[in-house]
């Protein structure tokens, strides 16, 4: 029994003394495919009453991404994903950012954008980004930016010079939310904007 403020609860884990749970949870974690995972959900079956969203993809956005469209939150919600990298020669690059941006730039036009949630690191991960968050500005519609690159603030404070940090701040004041993974990455984000 558990005694609190609230009052006194009785509660019982019809697993108990049952530990494929434990090996399950471990298995799962340390799979490197989905397949792995797949295995492992298999092997064990000891935890059937969770809901998971798995991903299969170099980087962890590509996965966030691929979990997402997986389970049909795209399709759900109208959400359009446009690319604005990939592991690829400079060129192959540079036409992925020109397609997405070409799409986009349709997309506004069309009236069919209703917020951009820009997922962006540093360095040229930023400056792509900055191009979409710009027109979204433009076009008055808002923007979410929701910061995953840990070098952000090296990048920041080491390697942009004055102009380009005074164009990370406009950027940023510009963004209706900004989201960091941390108490600290928002308590820096929130020194520079």
């Amino acid at each position: 029994a558990y005694i609190t403020d609230k009052g006194v609860f009785a509660m019982s884990y019809v697993g108990k003394g049952d530990f494929k749970h434990l090996d399950q949870y471990l298995a799962i974690n340390m799979a490197k495919t989905v397949d792995d995972w797949r295995a492992a959900q298999i092997k064990y079956n000891a935890i059937p009453s969770v809901n998971y969203i798995v991903g299969d993809s170099k980087g962890g956005i590509a996965s966030v991404v691929n979990a997402c469209r997986a389970t049909g939150l795209f399709d759900r919600w109208g959400i359009v994903y446009l690319p604005t990298q990939c592991d690829k020669s400079t060129v192959r690059k540079l036409l992925i950012v020109i397609k997405g941006c070409r799409k986009f730039v349709s997309l506004l036009a069309r009236g069919q954008v209703g917020v951009l949630h820009a997922h962006v690191a540093s360095r040229s991960s930023f400056l792509r980004k900055s191009m979409f968050i710009m027109l979204t500005v433009a076009a008055c519609r808002p923007v979410i930016f929701h910061l995953h690159g840990g070098e952000f603030m090296q990048y920041y404070h080491e390697e942009c010079g004055a102009l380009r940090k005074w164009f990370v701040r406009f950027v940023l004041d510009h963004c209706a939310t900004i989201i960091g993974l941390s108490h600290s990455w928002q308590a820096n984000l929130t020194k520079i904007t």
